[in-house]
């Protein structure tokens, strides 16, 4: 079984790939486009402000697997990567990089 996409990682993975944070209704996120996606007048993502709906898992995969088609990524592997939390994302960055460090020690002290 697979978990849900986490609400802040969602909002966060569409920031970086240029989308505006428009509105903040009661219940949800509204988020625009950046310029270079023609769309629609009013397309834009509706992100729960709340994990709490009965429908919310089945929200988020639908909403991650629209997003995945905008971008022509995998599906299950976005939604493996939203499912995450951003302090996760974190704690992996960091610990990526000193794993790089150590190799890169090893490596000069092999020469």
């Amino acid at each position: 079984m697979f978990r849900p996409a986490k609400i802040d990682t969602t909002i966060a993975f569409l920031k970086s790939k240029g989308w505006k944070l428009k509105k903040s209704k009661k219940t949800f996120f509204l988020l625009n486009p950046p310029k270079e996606i023609k769309s629609a007048e009013g397309f834009n993502f509706r992100i729960p402000k709340s994990d709490k709906g009965s429908d919310f898992k089945e929200y988020m995969t639908h909403l991650v697997f629209s997003i995945a088609d905008l971008y022509e990524l995998n599906k299950w592997d976005l939604l493996d990567l939203l499912s995450i939390s951003l302090p996760q994302i974190q704690k992996d960055v960091e610990y990526q990089q000193f794993e790089i460090k150590l190799k890169q020690q090893l490596l000069a002290s092999a020469s």
